[in-house]
């Protein structure tokens, strides 16, 4: 009886081994059919990851291009600007009298200007040397003025010892005191005149190159 058991459970076992192997094959198509999905959903969010690069990509060179448009066009405005200044300042000075160009080189006007302060400069040293002439022709006239004065000084001194030699001395040689005093007197005035008309001489032959000079 046991063999004739162990026999049947055999035979069993030998019946039911193709329906296992179905249902093995039944449960790697369902994984199989599982994963299949599972591995497009991520093709399909890699491929929306790509598009999604590609846009941000697109927006970048747009805004790129949006951004040298606007260059330009800031570019255009300021040459457009400048060259309407350029316009009125050339309006302006033709209205006043046809001055320089208004795009005159800025080089060219600093030199102008440095020449033009140039000019006052010399036209100022000019004036103080001329001031300086006078000053010292005057400084020579009142020296030439006081040695005048002085020699005129030293004669009266002279006539005055003179006067004191005694009554005698004095009845006997006082028209040769009053001689020698009104001699004394011509040659102050002398030497006053000719100091004078040296200076103007002098100032004369100063003014005389200083207007060849200028001329």
């Amino acid at each position: 009886m046991a063999e004739e058991t162990s026999g049947v459970g055999l035979a069993r076992f030998w019946a039911f081994c193709p329906a296992l192997d179905l249902i093995s094959l039944l449960q790697q198509q369902q994984q199989q059919q599982q994963q299949q999905p599972q591995e497009q959903q991520q093709e399909q969010q890699q491929s929306l990851v790509q598009q999604q690069q590609q846009q941000d990509e697109q927006k970048q060179g747009q805004q790129q291009e949006q951004q040298q448009q606007e260059k330009q066009q800031e570019q255009q405005q300021e040459q457009q600007q400048q060259q309407q200044q350029q316009l009125e300042s050339e309006r302006l000075q033709q209205a006043d009298g046809g001055q320089e160009p208004a795009h005159q080189p800025l080089q060219q006007q600093q030199q102008d200007g440095a020449a033009a302060a140039k000019a006052s400069e010399d036209l100022l040293t000019v004036l103080l040397l001329g001031v300086s002439d006078v000053h010292h022709i005057l400084k020579t006239t009142q020296q030439r003025a006081a040695a005048a004065a002085a020699a005129a000084a030293g004669g009266a001194a002279a006539a005055a010892a003179a006067a004191k030699g005694g009554a005698q001395q004095q009845a006997r040689g006082e028209p040769k005191v009053r001689k020698t005093k009104r001699q004394n007197d011509t040659n102050t005035d002398s030497l006053a005149a000719a100091a004078a008309a040296a200076a103007a001489k002098e100032m004369q032959q100063q003014q005389q190159e200083r207007s060849s000079s200028s001329s």
